[in-house]
Parts: C-alpha cells; sequence; structure tokens
C-alpha cells in the first residue's frame, strides 16, 4: 500500500516486547505483538477514520523473536475513541489481528470487511457496578434445561415483534418468554466475529443475484451457522442493534444472569490452530465475558488441556464426543483441584466434573423407538437411565443440522432443493417417519398422530437422567420444510415464526409443564447415577423395568412396550421430604398393550398424571386391582404415588330422644 499521507498520520515506532499477543495500550502507547510468515515481514496499516488517511508501518527489526514481530507507537489523537482502526500486511495479504478486541466495519450482516480498532479505555457496561459484581452462575449439570439458539434466527421474524429483530438486545427482549418456559441455560451458536458470506459454489443467474442482494448480502451465499473461523476474541458486530458486539453481548449476559440463566457459547476451531490459542480464546470468554460454558466443535479439539486448564476448571465443557484419553483427564482434574481449597475437595478420581458429552445416539435411538422400529427397547431403556460415571450426557432430539421436532413426524425424506447442491447434501439417515403424509397435510388422523409423537418423544427426552436440551422452536413446531441441513438458509427456513407460538399452544405449554415436572421431582435429574438396586433396603430398587410381569420386562425384537419405575425414596426434596414414586409405561406399538404396575406401597395409592393419547374403545379397561394398566397405541401414560387417606364417614348420628 502506497504510503501518501505520512505528513497526517504522526506516529512514532519504537522497538516492542514479544509478549503480549495483539494491542494494548499502555500509558499513551498502543504495544502490537502479532505473528507473521517466515521470510514475508509484517507491517501494520493504520487508518485515520477522521481523515481517511492512511500509512503502513513496518515493524522494527529490533522487536523481532522468531516468527513474532512487537513494536509501540504513539502520535496525536492515536488513543481517540474510534478513530483509528488497522490491518496487519504479511507480503500482499492484509489481514485482521487475530487478537483483535473489537473490530469495524462488518455492522452489517452480509457485508463483512472487518479493521480492528485501536483498543481505548472501556466504558459502559463495561464500568458499571452490575458487571462488575456479575459472576457466572456454575449451576450443577443435572439441573440445566438446555435451550439451544441462533442469535439472528431466533428474533429476525417480523412476528418476533421485538425492537432489534435478529440481534443480541432482541434475544434480551425475549428473555421474560425465556424465563416463562423454564429455560435455565441458554446455548447460543457462534457469536463472534465470524465470514458470513461464503465463496460462490456456483455461478448464479442475474435474477438469483438480484434477489440475492434484496436479503442484503451482495448475492453470495451465507454461512448462516457461523461454523467457521472468525475473529474469535470479538462478538459479532451485525447481532449488535448498534454495531457495538462486545458492548451489546456484556449486557445480554447481564440480563440473562440476573434472570437466573446461564449463558453457554458455540465455538468452532479448525485443526490448523495451536492449542495454547484455543486456551486464550476461552479463558478471554470466560473472564471477559462471564460465560458460564463452551460448546466446542471441530476435528482437533485439545480435549485435555481445556479440561485440565485451571482458568477453566469450573466452566462447562461441552463437547461432541467422549475424549480417548478420559481415565488420564479425570485423575488430572482430581489431582489439580485437590488443593485447590474447600471448594474442590469433593471431586473424585473418577470423573470430569466440568465435561459434558452430546448424545447423537440417544437422537437416533429414540426416533427409532418412535417409529416402531425392532429390537429398539434395551438401547431405549439404557437411555432413559444414562448417566455416565465420568462425565454429563446433553440429550436432544433436534439440533442445528437435521429435521426439527415438527420435521421428525412429518418427512420421511430430506428436502434440502433450496440449499443449491441438487438434494446431494445432508445426511440420508434422519430416522423420522411422516406419520402417512409427507410434509405439511390438514389430514386429521395424520395430525393427531403427529402431535401424539411429539408428546411421547418430549416426554422421553425431558424424563431421562440426562441434561434435556430443546432447539428453539420446537417447542411451538418451527418447521424447516424437510430441510435437514439449511446452513445456508438466511430466511423463514431457519428464523422462528412466532405466529406459530398461539397456533400451537398446546405443545407449548406441555413443554412447559414437562420442564416444570422434572424441576420438582429430582428423581428423574438424579445428581448421581442409578444403582439399579436397592441399596437403602426402601423396599424398591432406585430404577427398575417392567413388562406384562412385574419385574420381569421382555426384550424379544418384537415388543415395543415396557415400565419405568423411579423409586422416590432415593431423592430428598427441598421441605425434606422423599420424593413420590413414579412409573411411566410406554406403548409404541401401534396397537393397545397392557403392562405390570408393582403394588403400591402401605398408605399409598397410584393415580395417573399424564397420559399422551386417548384410550381406545376396543381397548380393555385398566384392572379394578391396579396390578396391569392398559397403554394406548403409540402412547405414555405416567402414574404417581400419593397419600392412600380413607374417606371419613361425614354423615351425622341422630341423637336419640331421651323420656
Amino acid at each position: 500500500m502506497a504510503d501518501n499521507s505520512t505528513e497526517v498520520i504522526q506516529i512514532e515506532v519504537q522497538p516492542g516486547a514479544p509478549m503480549p499477543l495483539g494491542m494494548q495500550v499502555v500509558g499513551d502507547r498502543v504495544h502490537i505483538a502479532a505473528c507473521g510468515r517466515t521470510g514475508e515481514g509484517l507491517s501494520l496499516v493504520l487508518f485515520d477514520r477522521k481523515s481517511g488517511a492512511s500509512r503502513e508501518i513496518p515493524f522494527p527489526k529490533k522487536g523481532i523473536v522468531g516468527r513474532v514481530y512487537a513494536m509501540e507507537i504513539s502520535g496525536p489523537g492515536l488513543l481517540e475513541p474510534g478513530r483509528f482502526s488497522c490491518l496487519l500486511k504479511s507480503g500482499k495479504r492484509e489481514f485482521v489481528d487475530p487478537f483483535a478486541l473489537r473490530t469495524i466495519g462488518d455492522e452489517r450482516w452480509g457485508h463483512f470487511h472487518p479493521k480492528a480498532l485501536i483498543p481505548v479505555e472501556e466504558t459502559g457496561t463495561e464500568a458499571s457496578e452490575a458487571w462488575k459484581n456479575d459472576r457466572p452462575i456454575e449451576r450443577p449439570w443435572n439441573e440445566m434445561m438446555l435451550y439451544y439458539m441462533h442469535v439472528r434466527g431466533f428474533t429476525m421474524h417480523k412476528s418476533s415483534k421485538v425492537a432489534h429483530p435478529g440481534t443480541f438486545e432482541g434475544a434480551v427482549e425475549k428473555l421474560p418468554y425465556i424465563k416463562e418456559l423454564g429455560i435455565n441455560t441458554a446455548e447460543f451458536m457462534p457469536v463472534y466475529d465470524f465470514n458470513e458470506v461464503m465463496p460462490e459454489k456456483k455461478a448464479r443467474t442475474t435474477t438469483e443475484a438480484e434477489e440475492a442482494g434484496k436479503k442484503g448480502h451482495m448475492g453470495r451465499r451465507i454461512n448462516y451457522w457461523g461454523f467457521t473461523r472468525g475473529n474469535y476474541f470479538t462478538p459479532k458486530n451485525s447481532y449488535s442493534a448498534n454495531g457495538n458486539g462486545p458492548e451489546s453481548f456484556k449486557k445480554l449476559v447481564l440480563a440473562y444472569h440476573e434472570a437466573g440463566i446461564e449463558v453457554l457459547a458455540d465455538f468452532y476451531f479448525e485443526p490448523d490452530m495451536s492449542k495454547e490459542f484455543i486456551l486464550q480464546v476461552l479463558r478471554f470468554w470466560r473472564i471477559r465475558y462471564h460465560v458460564d460454558g463452551f460448546r466446542i466443535l471441530g476435528v482437533a479439539v485439545p480435549a485435555e488441556e481445556i479440561l485440565t486448564d485451571p482458568y477453566l476448571s469450573t466452566v462447562k465443557i461441552i463437547l461432541e464426543h467422549v475424549p480417548q484419553e478420559i481415565e488420564r483427564i479425570a485423575s488430572s482434574c482430581a489431582a489439580f483441584t485437590a488443593g485447590g481449597g474447600d471448594r474442590h475437595t469433593y471431586l473424585r478420581q473418577d470423573k470430569v466434573p466440568n465435561l459434558a458429552v452430546l448424545n447423537d445416539p440417544f437422537l437416533y435411538d429414540i426416533r427409532r423407538y418412535l417409529k416402531s422400529d425392532s429390537d429398539m427397547l434395551r438401547a431405549f431403556q439404557a437411555h432413559i437411565a444414562e448417566h455416565p460415571q465420568r462425565y454429563a450426557v446433553v440429550n436432544f432430539l433436534s439440533s442445528y443440522a437435521g429435521f426439527t421436532l415438527n420435521d421428525m413426524v412429518s418427512y420421511d425424506g430430506k428436502h434440502n432443493e433450496a440449499n443449491g447442491e441438487n438434494n446431494t447434501d445432508g445426511t440420508d439417515y434422519n430416522y423420522s417417519w411422516n406419520c402417512g403424509a409427507e410434509g405439511a397435510t390438514r389430514r386429521k388422523p395424520v395430525l393427531r398422530l403427529r402431535h401424539r409423537q411429539i408428546r411421547n418423544a418430549l416426554v422421553m427426552l425431558f424424563l431421562s437422567q440426562g441434561i434435556p436440551e430443546i432447539t428453539a422452536g420446537d417447542e411451538f413446531l418451527h418447521t424447516r420444510h424437510g430441510n435437514n441441513n439449511p446452513y445456508c438458509q438466511d430466511n423463514s427456513v431457519n428464523w422462528l415464526n412466532w405466529d406459530h407460538l398461539s397456533k400451537n399452544s398446546e405443545v407449548y405449554e406441555f413443554v412447559k409443564f414437562l420442564i416444570a415436572f422434572r424441576k420438582a421431582h429430582p428423581v428423574f435429574r438424579s445428581a448421581e447415577a442409578k444403582k439399579h438396586t436397592d441399596f437403602r433396603n426402601y423396599g424398591w430398587p432406585d430404577i427398575s423395568f417392567h413388562g406384562e410381569q412385574a419385574w420381569a420386562p421382555r426384550y424379544e425384537d418384537y415388543f415395543r412396550h415396557i415400565g419405568v419405575l423411579y423409586a422416590g425414596s432415593y431423592e430428598i426434596l427441598p421441605d425434606g421430604k422423599p420424593d413420590r414414586d413414579f412409573y411411566l409405561a410406554f406403548n409404541m406399538y401401534w396397537q393397545s398393550k397392557q403392562l405390570a404396575v408393582p403394588k403400591a406401597p402401605v398408605g399409598k395409592k397410584w393415580t395417573e398424571v399424564l397420559a399422551t393419547g386417548e384410550m381406545e374403545k376396543s381397548s380393555k379397561k385398566d384392572p379394578d386391582d391396579g396390578s396391569l394398566i392398559t397403554i394406548p397405541p403409540r402412547s405414555v401414560r405416567i402414574l404417581m404415588t400419593e397419600d392412600d387417606k380413607p374417606v371419613k364417614n361425614k354423615t351425622k348420628k341422630k341423637k336419640r330422644s331421651g323420656k
């Protein structure tokens, strides 16, 4: 870049120290340390936004250590807030400093031309007393109710009726809704500053380009999800109502924390990224933005380094797979935390306390059981009680990829034509069933069956031992119209249509009920794994399974019904009393089935609290003695023990008349 503005930008340059990397203000100077490529050299290109002038400043040779270049610069107006931006230049390549704390030129979605801003003293939320006093919540894994959301898609649709659609501010406006639903942990798809504008895979017609341009992204394909590299140290400016991502994200975290809701953030790292860089990113977001945890994606995630890092020891880490070195990690966690104060002395050597793993098999097996595939009872039974010894599991039935909960019961196959890849993208293994009609339909029997299947699925999700995660919009039946890979759909395919909330209010209320039900009864969210035995001599095992005979489940490949008994005596309620006993009867067969119910304890009786199906006229009635119950086709019944108090005779005795 030609330097034609030396007279305008007066800069004094001195060699700097090689650490720390990034830009920091030191007194009246700015210290810059960055990595360059061997043999190419490195320069700082400085832009004066006030005058429009620019200047290229080579790093001095005395400030070079290996491939690290460092210098200190000073000059008139350099620390004026928002005035100076910069890029690094290596050879002919210009790029944003990977450690930039604030960027500009990326405030509009679909227009990504970022430059780093020269850092200045923080103001606003950063300086407020509320932010200084804010702390991560650190809620136990087993108490979490996860809600997975995309900042833009959550409120971008006009039906959201927020003042700032598609932004952090919009997500804050919807906070009362999230709290009312009962959610206590919100997880956001990437909120760091990624480039959403993708290079074209194929040429577009003029009409296609014009239509794309109307949507604000210059006729280019959009990476809607954000699973790509980016400017990792700054929240995304285009997710901010005023273009200031860092400030808007802090306000979101503060508002969610004040509402008692944790904030988790997704990060994607590519294989060429160093372990130390990844650790610095995660530490930064924990310390600078008070996030409660991370879902970390990528093929080369340094799991051991992350999970044993002292700065991240109480940060929730969600990984896609169980680390191969899990036993060594568990021992390292215990060894490190044992001397870290009274707060951590409870940790055992067989557990990684800050680790949870996404339970993909739960999604596949539950969907297969729902649609009545053969030989699925053992897998279903295992998932109901699944509570690994060394880590937590996150159960889910939908996510950013794959079918939504609604599409899971509405489509047999994917419909990804709109992605422009001839429907060849996305998985072919959805384990879905359309219940008799492909896609949208007005056929009432099909719609009734779909709604029943959705209720069945939600019961399985929220009343299993793992951490339940629901994808935003599933609670009011958001549909992607059969698209199971909508990575590039910045439109109503991904944007939540809030008009469906009133249209499908029964499903919303059912989700709300299940969340409250799980919170109220710790038998469904035990802190420790069930032992499947009566190890405290309460009379029943903590969990047991039943078939057409009590205590004798059957697993032949043609069986699709089973009873699950949770013994409440093993869990204590806040008032010091034991929880209730619960019997969950599942029948995914297409005809009614009967299951045996163990006799209720002395002084107790079974009462029904939930049924997802309606009894057929031809079905058998429940026996009067309560030893068996009938479960309608493809449905669930839940029984709960309550006190069996005798009915008092309120008839008053007549007084004898005396003579």
